[in-house]
C-alpha cells in the first residue's frame, strides 16, 4: 500500500492491479470489484492521460465511475470481466495476425503482454476451431501455449498451468492425427501419458478431454479395445464434472467406435443421447455430427 500513499500513487496501484487482473489472475476480478475508490482514481487518471494525448474517446469508457454503478459489486464485476475478456481477445487476435514464424519471438520479447493463463486457454480453443479445416495452422497455434506459460515457475506456478500444458499437448497430438501423421500423434500421446504418470492432473474435466482425444487416435489406428477403455474413462470423468458438451463429444466418438468396429446397432442410440445433451450454445459442429451420422445410419 506504499504506492497509494505517494502522489498519484492510487492511480498507479490501480493500474498495476488492473494489469495483473487482465494478465493472469481470475480471483482478482472479485477483489478489484470491491475497490471502488481505486477504480474511480484509475478511470480518472486514464481519462486525463488520454485527453492529454488528444484522443477523442477515453479508454474504458464502458467502465463508469458513477457512484451508483460502483456501489453495485455485481455490476462492477460483470463490467470488469467483460473488459478482461475483451482485452484478452484483442491480444489473441493480435498474436494470431502476426506471421507464424514471428509469433514465438513476439511472445518472448513481451514482458507480460502475452503471458496469461486465459490467453493460453483461448489458443487451445482456437486450435479446436481450426483443426478440422487446417490442421497445420491449428498445430502452429497450439504450439504457442508453452511459450505463453513460460513465465510460470515450478514452485509458484498455479496448478491450472499444468492443466493447460497437458491440454495443449493433447491438442497438438490431435492436429497431427487430423493431418494424417498417426505415428507422430501416437508418440505425442505416449510422451504426454508419461508426464501425467509422474505428475497426475487434479482436473477431471481435462482428463476427460485428453482421454477422448487419445481415443480418436486409437479408433483411427483400429485399436478398438484401447479406444473403448479410454472412452469409458472419459465418460466417468465427464459425468463427474457434469460437463454435458464434453459428454456429448464422447458419445459421438463412441458412435464412431461402434460403427468402425462393426457394431452399427448401438450408433443411433449414442447419437440420440449426444443430441439431448447439447444446449443452444454448444458447438454447431457437434449438432452437425449427430444429424449427419444419424442420416448415414438410415
Amino acid at each position: 500500500m506504499r504506492a497509494a500513499q505517494r502522489p498519484g500513487g492510487a492511480a498507479e496501484l490501480a493500474r498495476r492491479t488492473h494489469d495483473h487482473l487482465v494478465e493472469s489472475c481470475p480471483t482478482c476480478a472479485v477483489e478489484w470489484a470491491s475497490l471502488a475508490g481505486l477504480q474511480a482514481s484509475f478511470v480518472e487518471e486514464l481519462e486525463t492521460e488520454q485527453l492529454a494525448l488528444g484522443a477523442s474517446e477515453p479508454p474504458l469508457l464502458h467502465l463508469s465511475a458513477d457512484d451508483v454503478v460502483l456501489s453495485s459489486e455485481e455490476a462492477a464485476t460483470k463490467r470488469l470481466l467483460r473488459l478482461r475478456r475483451r482485452a484478452l481477445e484483442d491480444k489473441c487476435e493480435l498474436l494470431l495476425r502476426t506471421l507464424p514464424e514471428e509469433r514465438i519471438d513476439k511472445i518472448q520479447r513481451a514482458r507480460r503482454r502475452f503471458h496469461s493463463l486465459l490467453l493460453a486457454d483461448m489458443l487451445i480453443e482456437e486450435c479446436r476451431r481450426r483443426v478440422r479445416n487446417d490442421p497445420a495452422d491449428a498445430l502452429a497455434v497450439v504450439e504457442l501455449v508453452p511459450y505463453v506459460l513460460a513465465w510460470t515457475r515450478k514452485r509458484s506456478a498455479p496448478p491450472h498451468a499444468d492443466v493447460l500444458l497437458a491440454r495443449s499437448a493433447a491438442h497438438c497430438a490431435k492436429a497431427l492425427r487430423v493431418a494424417g501423421d498417426l505415428p507422430a500423434a501416437e508418440q505425442a500421446f505416449i510422451a504426454l501419458r508419461r508426464r501425467l504418470a509422474q505428475e497426475p492432473l487434479a482436473d477431471p474435466r481435462a482428463e476427460a478431454e485428453i482421454a477422448s482425444l487419445e481415443a480418436s487416435l486409437c479408433i483411427d489406428q483400429r485399436r478398438f479395445p484401447e479406444a473403448e477403455e479410454l472412452l469409458a474413462r472419459a465418460t466417468l470423468a465427464a459425468r463427474y464434472t457434469g460437463d454435458k458438451e464434453t459428454l456429448a463429444r464422447i458419445h459421438i466418438q463412441h458412435a464412431n467406435l461402434s460403427r468402425a468396429s462393426g457394431r452399427p446397432v448401438a450408433v443411433a442410440a449414442l447419437l440420440e443421447r449426444a443430441a439431448t445433451l447439447l444446449g443452444p450454445a454448444a458447438d454447431p459442429y457437434l449438432f452437425l455430427c449427430t444429424v449427419t451420422s444419424t442420416a448415414e445410419q438410415k
